[in-house]
């Protein structure tokens, strides 16, 4: 019986780890692909109104865009808001790069920080209105990664939500397997998790030999000790 406890305590610790991270932030549930593009020209088409736009430009989630806009397509009116917030990423490798698109010139800033395991970009205060501002930005990463978004905006009250997410531009709130922790006390604060793309049957069958290896390695370890 002490042998198999053993040769499960790798199986149990991964769980544990990705369960600790499910129940720690709403995490986005929904596909966020869309092929909106990047750079100056990478828009999302017939967006929903004011608020943030997010998605991956390609199904391996490496490359990512975010866009903001204060313009309502139904109105037709607009009004300049605040945002600013952060993007990070929890993994060794990290993200590869990161650039403003389509900001004002002298409006706002960004940087890329260190955190020593994790990466995280930090942007604002940037003002949008009409306009889009918004940011591009690539990882290094492996699957099973998340990344954590934790978005301001003035536009943003306690019951009013506006960060719309891959080609469908689906409402995260919407689509996040729970809403505890996306509202900040103030309102104007949003937090959620994207996960990394599901592995595909290959890397599944290599992440069982691995777990089967470990196991193994426990349990002849076990037998030199008995």
């Amino acid at each position: 019986m002490k042998k198999i406890t053993y040769a499960l305590i790798p199986c149990l610790f991964i769980f544990l780890v990705f369960a600790t991270q499910a129940l720690s932030t709403p995490i986005f549930n929904g596909n966020p692909y869309a092929t909106f593009g990047t750079g100056d020209s990478g828009l999302p088409a017939n967006p929903q109104g004011p608020g943030y736009y997010i998605w991956a430009n390609n199904p391996g989630r490496t490359s990512w865009s975010i866009r903001w806009t204060g313009k309502d397509w139904t109105t037709g009116s607009s009004n300049s808001y605040d945002w600013k917030g952060s993007i990070t990423f929890s993994n060794n490798n990290g993200i590869d790069s990161v650039s403003k698109v389509r900001w004002e010139s002298g409006d706002g800033s960004i940087s890329l920080t260190d955190l020593g395991g994790s990466d995280m970009i930090v942007y604002g205060t940037a003002h949008a209105g009409p306009d889009w501002d918004g940011i591009d930005f690539t990882l290094k990463g492996l699957l099973g990664d998340y990344l954590t978004f934790n978005l301001y905006s003035s536009f943003f009250t306690p019951d009013n939500d506006g960060i719309y997410i891959g080609a469908d531009m689906v409402s995260v709130l919407d689509h996040c397997d729970s809403t505890v922790d996306f509202r900040s006390g103030t309102g104007t604060n949003r937090q959620f998790e994207v996960a990394a793309p599901v592995p595909e049957p290959s890397t599944m069958l290599l992440f069982g030999m691995g777990l089967i290896f470990l196991g193994g390695f426990a349990k002849k370890k076990l037998i030199r000790h008995s």
